[in-house]
């Protein structure tokens, strides 16, 4: 039997869970679906206990500068403009729907690049 380590109240006895030696947790489509949930578990209890030692004032620019896109702005000078103020992300701004519906981020940019050259 191997054993991996799960945080407090991840599942299993104790907080490891026991695996037979040949790989998954259980057997076949079950072990699989099992371990899926020991890593959604973990990682959300990951992010929670992040969340709860942070304020949003940590997570903020120190020059407090917001940049919002209104989703009808054109890809390319949405993107010059995340280079100008060195932002990685911004969030999108529907003004028909009045609320944000959306974040745009460098790696969007890469996957319209991407698409386009395929």
């Amino acid at each position: 039997m191997s054993h991996a380590q799960l945080p407090p109240g991840g599942g299993g006895v104790g907080g490891t869970l026991i695996a037979p030696a040949g790989g998954g947790v259980g057997g076949g489509a079950t072990g699989m679906l099992r371990e899926r949930e020991v890593v959604r578990t973990t990682g959300k209890q990951a992010i929670m206990s992040f969340l709860e030692t942070q304020t949003c004032y940590s997570v903020l620019r120190a020059s407090g500068k917001v940049v919002v896109f209104d989703t009808r702005i054109p890809i390319q000078l949405a993107f010059y403009a995340l280079v100008e103020h060195d932002m990685q992300a911004a969030p999108l701004w529907d003004t028909k729907k009045c609320q944000f519906v959306g974040i745009l981020t460098v790696t969007d940019f890469i996957d319209v690049l991407r698409y386009y050259r395929e």
